[in-house]
């Protein structure tokens, strides 16, 4: 080769799409694109464990952790990815030929800062920069949106729980036998020893050395003992105790607060005989407490030593059998007697004392924060199992336990007196926390005789407890307690713990940004494809290419940022500068009259292939999208249902046409199909499973349905299926309403309801809320607006997080106008619910704490606030609960409250107050589904839903069973139903989220069951008064009677503020739920019982309520009331 001329290279191949370099590097495209995807799973995994708790090991802690590394992963992620594609968004333009300006905005956007003065630069000003700089403002607000998308609230949960006590009422085990006296040395006396040492240590403690719960010795904090009444001793600082021992209880958790109460027994000696008596009078004789039951006839005495000796009264031998007789059967006996005789060692005197046993049976509230435990009240026990003469002695049929009893308590110190004087069971009276240490010879007599009388209940109650069963009173018991001695009470626990919550607009953000993320790098794994040429763009590469750009003057000493802005324009191709020469040439080319610059193809030499790129248009015109609700996916059984070309469309019935028995399914094959996601299958299953899944193999029976056929509106209106088993045939099981899309189509939302979503339905109900207050004329009119109750609670701006308090409306009547306030209708919680007292009201105005509040008002409070409404009326926190004044007042103007209120809301669903608002809910089965019917000339599309919604959630939930709600209703403007679904009431609207813009059909104002069901809606009962008089009114008054009253004598109240209204309407005077000039009618009614109701009880009440004529005089639980029908009378009968 001569050295003249250049060495020729040797021509080399392009590399093809799936070579091994280009798999590889979309291979690290789409790890990235994972991580990517990673962040969008996070924001879900978010989402789903929104309201879940945050402990240690759990998911939402987890995610919490996980969140403090997004601000640095999500950054470096997006550069990552974002920096790669647009270079290879460059890379495919330039193939394809672009401007210089395109390619040097992509190129020159690899970071934030870069992105923003590329821009700037070039004077770039077009959607392009605009799409390059909200793409990259997605990498710092992303980066946010991981850390602030979850966060952890403080909140109260509330659980029941059983825990498992000891039986305290039970037999002393230990008898006479050696056997059983060595087990007592070796099992009860080191605990018994072990209390009486701990003294000192249990003088102000509620519990023992072990933890049990001490019972407090009632008769020290009332003398009477027939009082039975509840005893606050919360704030008792000395409280006396009955036992150094106290009672087990299983099953108690460390964490939360903790309340329940346990009945117990433990027993009193009453000392009618406490004296010292010279020491030249011993021995004592035993006095006679013989008593005509043969009951105390004798005597079992124990005296080990000198110092001590202990006696108590026993049943004549031939009297056991009677005694136990009467035990048994419940009757009385005479108190057993217990005498005391003890000395010092060289005392002159001794003492004596003789002291009756009774058993006393209490009850204990106990609240307990984790396992540290007080009593809050005690009570003597209204309904006790015997009575107090009887003791756990009696549980026996011989002698044996009262002799080991008195063994064990008069030698627990075998030999300590000649050292100390007196053993410590004696000195354990006059100095109880040195009972083992020091000298002392004070005589137990001495003492005075309720100090006496509590040290010896110590010493009796320490050794009959730890008698029952040593090992479980020192720390043993279990919640399965196989020793049977023990009994189970209900816990509530209330716990303070973190909740996982996410907040909406940084989640939406995590979700646009990663989720655009995702979609970028896929874009740039598929645009990799496509590229043909070789990557050199940011590359020194790119200027060792044969480059052939038009000229620019004067470019020699141009910076490269004056070179891109004149050449901005100019376009260029990375292409194949010779595509007619054997072998191309790839080349960086502005296309000029000299220059001809072809795309690159597939060439001889060059080996790879095309691939072709879904998001690439063959044509330049612009493409328009329809956007189509495409009917839901139904299983192959529900589309032959709706498949029919033969048949003519009529009712058809599966169970009655031999020819269609296709249609019935097995339940195993309803539940496959509803798991694979018919709508239809998911529906009727899960309808079924709720109604007989608890009485039925429902996967084993057969289960067909009936397609009904409504002639009037050559419609097809429902679909009702019946399920059969081998023995038995449940027919009309549901029924699921079809409706005409083109009729129902406006009413039907555009997208699925959320599972459960407090945004979701705060979101429905400001738009009904919107509407309603400046659309609907009937529901805007509000009379008198400078009205409000006596007191509200404020609930502070929509930013608050304070606790609420109570504020008189007094000092806000100035404003004009008048504040709004909502009210809240809830079913009552226990008598411990959070109330409005004299005591507390001076505390509730200045704060009422929210860690106090039931969980339905704390929802209700946070709605309040979310809508911008500032005051909420709450009956248990602003009627004063014990003045019986306040409520006559606020009860008159009840119906005030609800009619002025801006809106209503209803807990309807929640259970006495704990519940909250929100529950869960199967998206599907509130969200209407869509089918396409083709029968022999009928096809149209059909909406389909579960029938019968607002009856079964609204008509029959037990809150609008109850008489004061069912005004509440009536009254109020508007009224928001939280229950299986978010409903909508008011005098022109009756909606839900299944149908946001209306029901289909009205529900019937005596719900569908016009002889057993609650009231359907009534908002528009004026309109009905207006139009059909006293008719409309007995109508009301039937479905007043249908509900049910705490305190009947709430009768005339309830109703009070309807029949104000309906007065002027009217226009008669109202005489006790009747009406005046109406009266020879209205005298004409009857009290029935309702559908499966047991017999109806009518009573008159002692207190008078009203003349005997009236339906309201009388008390009964809920019944029908018949009234005569006036259409059938066709006279006038009488002038009033």
């Amino acid at each position: 080769m001569s050295k003249d001329k250049p060495e020729q290279a040797e021509p080399g191949q392009l590399e093809g799409p799936w070579s091994l370099k280009r798999l590889l590097d979309s291979l690290l495209d789409l790890i990235l694109a994972t991580a990517a995807l990673l962040f969008v799973l996070f924001g879900g995994m978010i989402y789903m464990n929104h309201g879940t708790p945050a402990t240690p090991g759990s998911t939402g802690r987890l995610l919490l952790d996980l969140a403090k590394y997004g601000p640095t992963v999500f950054p470096v992620l997006f550069a990552a990815i974002v920096g790669a594609a647009l270079k290879t968004f460059a890379t495919w333009r330039l193939q394809n030929g672009t401007r210089i300006g395109l390619i040097e905005q992509l190129v020159g956007s690899h970071t934030v800062a870069e992105a923003v003065f590329t821009q700037a630069r070039l004077k770039a000003f077009n959607i392009l920069a605009i799409a390059i700089l909200l793409l990259w403002c997605l990498s710092p607000l992303g980066s946010q949106a991981a850390l602030r998308a979850i966060s952890a609230n403080h909140a109260f949960r509330n659980s029941t729980g059983n825990l498992t006590v000891l039986e305290t009422f039970n037999r002393f085990r230990f008898m006479q036998n050696p056997n059983d006296l060595l087990d007592a040395e070796r099992m009860l006396v080191p605990p018994a020893i072990a209390s009486i040492l701990s003294a000192r240590l249990l003088q102000s403690r509620n519990q023992d050395i072990w933890g049990n719960i001490r019972l407090p010795l009632i008769e020290r904090l009332t003398d009477s003992a027939s009082n039975t009444s509840w005893i606050d001793v919360s704030n008792v600082t000395e409280l006396d105790y009955s036992s150094l021992v106290g009672v087990p209880v299983a099953g108690l958790p460390d964490q939360g607060n903790h309340t329940f109460n346990f009945s117990a027994s433990y027993v009193s000696p009453i000392c009618t005989t406490l004296k010292t008596r010279p020491k030249n009078n011993s021995p004592v004789d035993l006095p006679d407490f013989n008593s005509s039951d043969r009951s105390n006839c004798d005597w079992t005495t124990l005296e080990p030593d000198s110092t001590l000796m202990v006696s108590l009264s026993q049943p004549c031998v031939k009297g056991i059998a009677a005694l136990g007789e009467k035990y048994r059967s419940g009757k009385d006996r005479t108190a057993r007697v217990f005498l005391w005789k003890s000395s010092s060692l060289g005392s002159k005197v001794h003492s004596y004392a003789e002291c009756h046993l009774y058993t006393t049976y209490v009850d204990v509230k106990m609240h307990c924060q984790g396992t540290l435990c007080s009593p809050t009240s005690v009570r003597r026990s209204p309904k006790p199992p015997r009575h107090g003469n009887w003791t756990v002695f009696d549980m026996g049929t011989s002698f044996h336990e009262l002799v080991g009893f008195l063994n064990i308590f008069s030698t627990m110190f075998p030999g300590l007196h000649p050292r100390t004087g007196q053993t410590p069971t004696i000195k354990y009276f006059a100095d109880p926390f040195n009972a083992l240490s020091t000298w002392n010879d004070t005589e137990p007599a001495a003492l005075p005789r309720a100090k006496f009388e509590t040290r010896l209940a110590h010493l009796i109650n320490s050794e009959l407890l730890l008698g029952i069963h040593p090992g479980d009173v020192a720390g043993g018991l279990t919640k399965e307690n196989t020793n049977n001695v023990s009994n189970v009470v209900e816990m509530e626990t209330y716990t303070r713990g973190e909740i996982v919550q996410y907040n909406k607009l940084w989640l939406t953000m995590l979700f646009a940004s990663s989720t655009i993320l995702f979609g970028v790098a896929m874009a740039a794994i598929v645009v990799r494809f496509r590229i043909l040429v070789p990557e050199v763009l940011g590359s020194l590469a790119l200027g060792m290419l044969d480059n052939r750009c038009d000229k620019v003057l004067d470019s020699s000493f141009m910076s490269g940022d004056d070179k891109m802005a004149k050449m901005k324009e100019v376009k260029v191709m990375l292409g194949d500068v010779e595509p007619h020469a054997e072998i191309g040439r790839i080349a960086l080319a502005a296309p000029m009259e000299d220059v001809v610059v072809g795309k690159q193809q597939t060439h001889p030499y060059l080996i790879f292939s095309l691939v072709p790129c879904p998001f690439i248009s063959l044509s330049n015109k612009p493409t328009s999208y329809v956007v189509m609700t495409q009917p839901d996916q139904l299983c192959r059984k529900c589309q032959e249902l709706f498949s029919q070309p033969d048949l003519e469309p009529s009712n058809r019935d599966c169970w009655q046409d031999p020819s269609l028995a296709g249609w019935k399914r097995q339940g195993r094959d309803v539940l496959e199909a509803a798991d694979s996601g018919c709508p239809l299958c998911r529906i009727v299953w899960n309808e079924v499973s709720s109604k007989l899944g608890s009485r039925i193999n429902v996967e084993k029976a057969v289960i067909g349905p009936r397609i009904c056929w409504d002639d009037d509106t050559a419609a097809f209106c429902a679909l009702v299926y019946q399920l059969k088993t081998s023995s038995h045939v449940y027919p009309e099981l549901l029924s699921v309403d079809m409706y005409l899309k083109t009729a129902v189509g406006d009413m039907v939302p555009d997208c699925p309801r959320p599972p459960n979503s407090a945004d979701a339905c705060q979101s429905m109900a400001t738009r009904w809320l919107f509407e309603c207050t400046t659309q609907h004329e009937k529901c805007r009119v509000r009379d008198e607006p400078s009205w409000l109750p006596t007191r509200l609670i404020d609930v502070g701006p929509a930013w608050s997080t304070q606790d609420p308090k109570l504020v008189m409306a007094s000092s806000l009547s100035s404003s004009s106008p008048s504040p709004l306030y909502i009210s809240l209708s809830h079913r009552w919680t226990t008598s411990n619910m959070l109330k409005l007292k004299k005591a507390n009201i001076n505390d509730f105005m200045q704060r009422i704490r929210s860690a106090d509040l039931p969980f339905t008002f704390h929802d209700a409070i946070r709605l309040c606030r979310n809508l911008g409404i500032r005051y909420i009326w709450i009956d248990s926190l602003c009627i004063i609960q014990d003045s019986k004044k306040d409520w006559l007042k606020e009860s008159s103007n009840m119906g005030k409250v609800y009619e002025y209120s801006f809106c209503n809301i209803a807990a309807t669903s929640a259970s006495r107050g704990q519940g909250g608002l929100y529950g869960w809910r199967d998206s599907h089965l509130i969200t209407p589904h869509t089918a396409h019917i083709n029968w022999r000339g009928h096809e149209s599309e059909y909406v389909f839903f579960l029938d019968s919604h607002w009856f079964k959630s609204i008509s029959r939930a037990t809150l609008n069973g109850r008489g004061w709600v069912f005004q509440e209703r009536l009254l109020s403007p508007r009224t928001m139903h939280f229950s299986s679904q978010l409903f909508w009431e008011c005098r022109t609207l009756k909606a839900c989220e299944t149908y946001p813009c209306g029901l289909p059909s009205e529900p019937s104002i005596l719900g569908d069951d016009v002889d057993q069901t609650f009231p359907g809606s009534t908002k528009d009962w004026r309109d009905g008064l207006e139009r059909d008089g006293v008719g409309y009114w007995e109508l009301l008054i039937q479905m007043f009677c249908r509900c049910h009253l705490t305190k009947e004598s709430d009768r005339l109240a309830a109703i009070a503020g309807i029949a104000s209204q309906a007065q002027p309407l009217l226009n008669d005077e109202y005489l006790v739920g009747l009406w005046k000039r109406q009266l020879p009618h209205g005298l004409l009614w009857k009290l029935q019982n309702m559908v499966g109701q047991d017999d109806l009880i009518v009573t008159r009440p002692k207190k008078y309520r009203g003349p005997s004529w009236s339906w309201a005089s009388f008390d009964f639980e809920a019944a029908n009331i018949n009234i005569l029908d006036r259409e059938g009378i066709d006279r006038h009968l009488v002038e009033i």
